[in-house]
């Protein structure tokens, strides 16, 4: 190698180690608040989902900074433990979530309960006043059919009451002519 490539390797590196201090530095900050609060007081605010997200949160960064750890002393962590415990860790985060969005208050509790509002919403938007003046709405239509003890006193129930007596006298006198 001769020395200009490898003053340019040293720029790279030293840009490199820039960079990651600066990272570092704005890390630090970033962590602050949370580091100069006892573990007792963080713990005392939170919920326990977020408890154990936070737990969960913790631990994985420390298995991947141990990760960072061993690439950088040759080692490689694909044939280590800490590649089965970051899974470990992954799939808890997964059910911890699944958790969290199943519970009350939780991310998707209320999808289908606003879903089933918003049927309702378009549908008496979608039918709305002229309709209902004119012809009665399904819901009215199916609470008459609930409520057969009541008379039904419209000329049109009437008519389908009596289509409905013709039809049967037809199918008796037919099972006659047959016998």
């Amino acid at each position: 190698m001769s020395s200009s490539s490898g003053s340019v390797l040293d720029a790279e590196v030293e840009s490199g180690f820039n960079s990651l201090s600066t990272a570092l530095d704005s890390m630090d900050d970033r962590l602050a608040p949370l580091l100069n609060t006892p573990l007792h007081e963080l713990r005392a605010a939170m919920t326990p989902i977020e408890s154990a997200k936070f737990d969960l949160g913790v631990a994985y960064t420390l298995n991947s900074l141990f990760w960072m750890y061993l690439c950088t002393q040759g080692i490689s962590p694909h044939d280590h433990a800490v590649k089965s415990e970051l899974g470990r860790i992954k799939d808890c985060m997964v059910r911890v979530q699944k958790i969290d969005s199943e519970a009350p208050g939780g991310e998707n509790s209320n999808k289908s309960l606003n879903k089933a509002a918003a049927k309702r919403f378009i549908s008496a938007a979608l039918a709305g006043d002229s309709q209902s003046s004119q012809n009665p709405s399904k819901t009215e239509q199916h609470t008459s059919k609930r409520k057969s003890h009541e008379p039904d006193t419209t000329a049109e129930a009437q008519k389908e009451k009596q289509y409905k007596k013709s039809k049967k006298m037809k199918k008796k006198s037919s099972k006659k002519v047959k016998k």
